[in-house]
C-alpha cells in the first residue's frame, strides 16, 4: 500500500496574532461542530481513493485545532479510523497554550493524538504582548506539563526570532526557557512581515540581515549543544522526533489536506481548496487544480524542497555541466555548503541563504 500523510485545517482563532498570514477567522456559535461535519463529509468523498492508501501521519493545523472540543476531536478521529490507518501513526495537534486544557489533552491522547505542537513564540510576556499572543510563558509550561500528565512525550515548541523588542539576552533566556521544558522538537522561524496582516499595515522595526543571522546561527548553535539535532532550515529534534509529517512535505511523499485553504499532493497532483469556510460548510466543493507538473517543475521542486533538509539532495541526476559545478565548489569554499559524492546540503550558513542559492542554483541546470 501507498503511505500518506492527512492534513486537516482548523480555520479558527479566538484572536488574530498580528503576525499571521495563516487562514482563520474567529468561530461564530455552533461553527467549529458545522465545520467538523463538513471535514468528515470530505473525508468521506475520498473513501475509493483511501482505500489504495495506508496513512501514517496526521496533522491538525490551524488556525487553531486546540479549540475543538473533546467531542469534535472524537468525530474527526472516528472517521479517519473508518480509513486505513498505521497502527504506529504519527498524530500531531497544534495547540495553543490557552485552549488547551487538561481535559481536552487527556481526551486527545485518549482518541490516539501522539503529538503536541504548541505555540510558544517567546518566553518573554512583552514580546508576547506585541505579537498579540493570549497566553503567559507560565500557561506554555502548564500546557506541557498538562502533555505529559496524558501521556504525551513528543512535544514540539514554536519560537519567533526578529519579535519586536526581542535583543539577544531576550530570545537566550527564551531558548533556555523553551529546553527547560524538554520538548521533543523546536520550530524556529524568522518572523516575515506577510501581506494582509496588522503587521504589514503597521510595521514594527526590524533587524537587519546581519543581527537575523547572528540571531539565527546562535539559537541553532545553542539548540545542537542542548542535544537537538538541526535537521531542516527552521527545526531541530533529539534523535529520533522528527516531524514524520513534515517530512512529507520536504521529500514530495503524498499528502492530503481537507478544509478551506489546504494543500495536497495526491495521485501525482497538486491541488487546493479554496479558503472560504462558509462555502466549505454548506457543503461547496471549490477545489481548485493547479496544471499538471512538468519535468521541470519535478526537478525544481526536488531541489527546493530537499535543499531545506540538512541530509540535502542528489544532484548526480541532474547531469550538473561544468559551470554547474564550479558554482558548486565555490559554494563549498565559502562554507555554503558540502558537496560530495553527488549530494549537496547546505551549511548553517547556507540555510540563513538559501533562497538565494538555490534561485542561483536553478538558473544553471
Amino acid at each position: 500500500m501507498n503511505k500518506l500523510g492527512l492534513y486537516i485545517h482548523i480555520p479558527f482563532c479566538r484572536q488574530k496574532c498580528r503576525y499571521c498570514a495563516f487562514y482563520s477567522s474567529r468561530p461564530r456559535p455552533q461553527d467549529i461542530s458545522r465545520y467538523v461535519k463538513a471535514v468528515v463529509r470530505q473525508l468521506d468523498s475520498y473513501d475509493e481513493d483511501l482505500q489504495d492508501y495506508h496513512i501514517d501521519t496526521v496533522y491538525f493545523g490551524g488556525g487553531t485545532p486546540s479549540l475543538l472540543s473533546e467531542g469534535d476531536m472524537a468525530q474527526l478521529m472516528d472517521a479517519i479510523r473508518r480509513y486505513p490507518l498505521s497502527e504506529h501513526a504519527e498524530i500531531t495537534c497544534e495547540c495553543n497554550p490557552d485552549s488547551a486544557t487538561e481535559n481536552k489533552l487527556l481526551s486527545y491522547a485518549s482518541l490516539g493524538i501522539n503529538r503536541i505542537s504548541i505555540g510558544m513564540q517567546s518566553g518573554q510576556q512583552d514580546e508576547l504582548r506585541a505579537l498579540g499572543r493570549l497566553h503567559t510563558h507560565e500557561k506554555t509550561a502548564a500546557c506541557v506539563a498538562a502533555c505529559k500528565q496524558a501521556g504525551i512525550e513528543n512535544i514540539s515548541l514554536d519560537l519567533l526570532l526578529s519579535i519586536p523588542h526581542q535583543t539577544p539576552d531576550s530570545l537566550m533566556d527564551s531558548l533556555q526557557k523553551a529546553v527547560d521544558l524538554h520538548p521533543a522538537h523546536l520550530s524556529v522561524y524568522g518572523l516575515k512581515i506577510e501581506e494582509k496582516t496588522p503587521f504589514f499595515l503597521d510595521p514594527p522595526p526590524m533587524p537587519d540581515e546581519d543581527t537575523e543571522w547572528e540571531a539565527y546561527q546562535n539559537t541553532f548553535a545553542f539548540l545542537e549543544s542542548m542535544g537537538y539535532n538541526q535537521y531542516e532550515i527552521s527545526n531541530a529534534a533529539k534523535p529520533g522526533f522528527e516531524s514524520r509529517h513534515n517530512n512529507k512535505y520536504w521529500k514530495r511523499d503524498e499528502t492530503l489536506g481537507l478544509g478551506p485553504a489546504a494543500h495536497s499532493f495526491f495521485k501525482g497532483r497538486r491541488f487546493y481548496q479554496e479558503a472560504d469556510t462558509a462555502a466549505f460548510m454548506q457543503g461547496n466543493k471549490n477545489i481548485v487544480q493547479e496544471p499538471p507538473l512538468t519535468a521541470r517543475d519535478i526537478l525544481e521542486e526536488t531541489v527546493m524542497l530537499g535543499l531545506r533538509l540538512k541530509e540535502g539532495v542528489d544532484v548526480t541526476p541532474l547531469s550538473p555541466s561544468p559551470q554547474t559545478i564550479s558554482f558548486l565548489e565555490q559554494l563549498e569554499k565559502e562554507a555554503y555548503c558540502t558537496y560530495h559524492k553527488g549530494v549537496l546540503s547546505l551549511t548553517r550558513k547556507g540555510f540563513f541563504l538559501s533562497n538565494t542559492i538555490i534561485t542561483s542554483l536553478l538558473n544553471l541546470i
